[in-house]
């Protein structure tokens, strides 16, 4: 029976009485076991997946922003060679020889010694040799960009001119005392249109008559820029090019009995009359064939 209290009022109570109950005992830990977290081979063959189909997709903007940067700087080194070689022009009122060379005598020993165009040149840039090296092409700096020399004349050798007669902005004469060609200063007056005509740059590419079109062949990943080229003109402006534009023409011919296939530019007026000082296209100049 539960004890009952009575307070005042004759009421009977039970206080409330509070049982402490031991604590269970404490249960065994189950053994904890680690699940390590990865790729399964199909999900890794999805990424590698994924990223090639990324690197396709951009690699090729990528290649094409990396040709523009490129291209960007040979238009800076031509502007600069353009800007040369009209000081070169205002200071001695003629274009500078492709070659130039002189006999020398020192000590009783004779020694010819030669400069090209662009060593000639080289102090009016600053005596900067990479200026005349494009820096999509592994060429050394003589040999990077090429000089106008003989416009669509083949060859410029003139024997025995008296006037330095030239289509380009170098002519060559040969000197009767001694086995050697000696340069003929182009006159600067001789260049009718300086704005229409090509000094300097990455010539083979801007249709001389009857050269050989490199096409997608060149390098071999087609041209230095992308699709285009560059040039400095007489007058420092510089101008971009696309080969694939200019009109071509197919020759086939056989050698020790086997066929083969030259692509050449088509001579054509527009083309050809901005490689010549007088601004004419001198059709016979151009390959017979």
């Amino acid at each position: 029976m539960p004890l009952q209290v009575s307070f005042c009022g004759g009421a009977l109570r039970t206080p409330h009485v509070s049982v402490l109950r031991a604590p269970k005992r404490a249960e065994a830990h189950a053994p904890v076991t680690t699940r390590w977290i990865g790729f399964t081979l199909l999900e890794l063959l999805v990424a590698i997946a994924i990223i090639a189909i990324l690197a396709a997709l951009l690699l090729p903007a990528l290649n094409r922003a990396k040709a523009s940067a490129k291209s960007v700087v040979c238009k800076s080194n031509l502007k600069q060679i353009g800007i040369g070689l009209r000081l070169y022009v205002d200071e001695f009122v003629k274009y500078p020889p492709e070659i130039f060379s002189e006999t020398i005598i020192s000590n009783n020993v004779k020694r010819t010694v030669g400069m090209v165009w662009s060593q000639i040149l080289r102090p009016y840039g600053g005596g900067n040799a990479n200026l005349f090296v494009c820096p999509s092409t592994a060429l050394n700096a003589f040999r990077a960009y090429q000089y106008n020399a003989y416009g669509t004349g083949a060859s410029g050798y003139e024997p025995h001119p008296t006037d330095g007669s030239s289509l380009g902005l170098s002519s060559f004469r040969y000197d009767d005392n001694g086995p050697r060609w000696n340069p003929v200063p182009i006159a600067e007056s001789r260049v009718l249109v300086p704005s229409d005509m090509l000094a300097i740059g990455e010539l083979w590419g801007f249709g001389w008559p009857g050269s050989l079109y490199w096409g997608e062949s060149y390098a071999p990943k087609g041209y230095p820029h992308g699709q285009s080229l560059n040039v400095t003109f007489c007058d420092g402006h510089v101008e971009s090019g696309n080969p694939d534009l200019i009109p071509k023409k197919t020759n086939t011919f056989t050698v020790f009995k086997e066929t083969w296939t030259s692509v050449e530019f088509k001579p054509d007026e527009a083309h050809a009359k901005r490689w010549n000082n007088d601004n004419e296209p001198h059709p016979e100049t151009w390959p017979k064939n």
